[in-house]
């Protein structure tokens, strides 16, 4: 399973605020890696609640890469991004 940092909840409810009401975060694998994009939750989608709202989206094949990590946030350039770190 994927493990959650505090900072990374904090960030992608920050993320969603600007967002609609069903606006998740979801990280999806491309040709370049893993990525971070705001989506909709789709069937068959893990996901990850805070305080009672939806907030992360991750569909079975990448989160069987990802199983094992840390979601986390790192400073760069002075902004906050999502990072993956373990394994």
């Amino acid at each position: 399973m994927l493990s959650l940092s505090n900072a990374a909840r904090k960030h992608i409810a920050e993320l969603l605020s600007h967002e609609g009401r069903k606006a998740v975060v979801r990280i999806s694998s491309s040709p370049e890696g893993i990525r971070f994009a705001t989506d909709r939750v789709r069937l068959g989608d893990t996901t990850f609640n805070d305080g009672g709202k939806c907030i992360l989206a991750i569909d079975q094949m990448v989160l069987r890469t990802i199983s094992g990590q840390t979601l986390d946030v790192e400073i760069e350039d002075g902004k906050p991004r999502l990072v993956l770190y373990g394994k």
